[in-house]
């Protein structure tokens, strides 16, 4: 990995998916898995822990199945626009745990928060079998199909 003030990993590839992975934070750290660049990009079956800043941000269409992240010190996941966030369990990360921008799909995840909000999506974004504790979830009170529609602006500096 990297030393501190860096990222964990730079993808230059179209996934992440080795059969199982962990990746550790050290003291000022920045991302664990940052892919913000890159669409369609698929991260799977991994463990992300103690990160400075956000355990995974994803791009456009990206995907994130069957992982756990941990104490990260902003977001668990931070997706872009039409993201697929399926499996994830998100423990104790600081700010919002998991954030989707909009016409995103969110299921099957379990979410304890404690920082600000526990799960922030997009316009017409879709959550299914999601629980979360602690914190807060904003929600519209708009139902779409099996999921809910969640709604809010968020920018990331």
């Amino acid at each position: 990995m990297r030393e501190s003030g860096g990222s964990g990993s730079r993808i230059l590839v179209r996934g992440i998916e080795r059969g199982g992975f962990t990746l550790t934070g050290v003291v000022d750290s920045l991302d664990g898995i940052n892919v913000s660049g890159y669409r369609n990009t698929r991260i799977h079956n991994g463990a992300l822990f103690r990160w400075g800043e956000a355990g995974v941000v994803l791009g456009v269409e990206g995907v994130a199945r069957d992982l756990w992240i941990g104490s990260s010190g902003a977001e668990g996941i931070l997706a872009l626009d039409r993201a697929r966030v399926v499996d994830c369990e998100l423990v104790d990360n600081v700010s919002t745990s998991l954030l989707v921008g909009d016409s995103s799909f969110v299921s099957h995840c379990r979410i304890q928060a404690i920082g600000s909000d526990g799960v922030s999506a997009g316009l017409y974004s879709e959550l299914e079998s999601v629980v979360v504790s602690g914190g807060s979830t904003r929600m519209r009170n708009r139902s779409s199909g099996a999921g809910v529609s969640i709604s809010r602006h968020w920018t990331r500096p």
